[in-house]
């Protein structure tokens, strides 16, 4: 496999999110969605990719040679001030590439710029490998059990 560029996801890439979903396993989205995700309809897609890159942001990994193809998507959605929401997939044939952490590090320095003080999110307690970026990202990580197999984290990344 070639390199894997980052650029910021569009409304331009709906269909193209809509395929990189079908690329992905039912294993995939359990992790993503928390349940089985067979299909991302046409207006799920749209809205993912309503992004402002302010209050509600995205990054696709792509082949700089085919860059209307999504390999992974890390995004943010402003939830206060100083708190993003964040999520993050990788297509299975590109997982344990770091991907997914070159995928959390740009979310991080975007919502950083734009002052955002917080990532929080969701993650199944089961999914080892985000867990495992959260854990070793460099900031400090608060989780806490949700109920339901599911870990609440908040990743501080500097000011009160």
């Amino acid at each position: 496999m070639s390199a894997i560029a980052l650029r910021a996801l569009t409304p331009n890439d709906t269909n193209a999110l809509i395929a990189f979903h079908d690329r992905c396993s039912d294993r995939t989205h359990y992790l993503r969605f928390f349940a089985a995700k067979k299909h991302l309809s046409e207006q799920e897609a749209e809205y993912f990719c309503d992004v402002d890159q302010h209050e509600r942001g995205a990054f696709a990994a792509i082949q700089p040679e085919h860059p209307e193809i999504i390999h992974g998507v890390g995004r943010w959605a402003q939830v206060d001030g100083d708190h993003v929401d964040v999520a993050f997939t990788v297509e299975d044939a590109y997982q344990g590439q770091g991907i997914g952490r070159r995928l959390f590090a740009a979310v991080t320095n975007a919502v950083k710029m734009l002052g955002y003080k917080f990532l929080v999110g969701d993650v199944l307690a089961e999914n080892k490998s985000m867990r495992h970026i959260n854990a070793t990202c460099g900031y400090p990580l608060t989780e806490h059990n949700a109920g339901y197999g599911d870990v609440e984290f908040e990743i501080q990344l500097g000011g009160e």
